[in-house]
């Protein structure tokens, strides 16, 4: 479909997602697996939130852990998403797999456009 085509342009094959990371970023692959939720209609350039939680914890104990985490790529057709490829920091990844390691719940939060 149209989105194949667009994933592929600017990069030729297997360099096309190391040319789109903005500088200082890593991509990574968030597995729709790790999620509480079906995932949003989401598109590359969205932009997410992770809300984590820890079964057992007060309420107050969720919280954001990344915030504005943006989409490289939807993994996937669209009606079954097997993943998204994010833009992280180091620090970001770490968190993101601390919190995996660790049985909390995530759930992601889409973000407005320009803002």
């Amino acid at each position: 479909g149209p989105r194949e085509a667009h994933v592929g342009q600017g990069g030729g094959g297997e360099g096309g997602l190391a040319s789109r990371l903005p500088d200082g970023r890593w991509a990574m692959v968030l597995p729709s697996g790790w999620l509480a939720s079906p995932l949003p209609s989401l598109a590359a350039g969205d932009r997410i939130e992770l809300m984590a939680y820890q079964a057992g914890q007060p309420a107050d104990e969720a919280g954001v852990i990344v915030s504005a985490v943006e989409i490289l790529e939807v993994v996937g057709p669209p009606e079954r998403i097997d993943g998204l490829a994010l833009a992280v920091t180091l620090q970001e990844a770490e968190v993101i797999l601390y919190a995996r390691t660790n049985g909390f719940t995530l759930l992601p939060l889409l973000r407005r456009q320009g803002g």
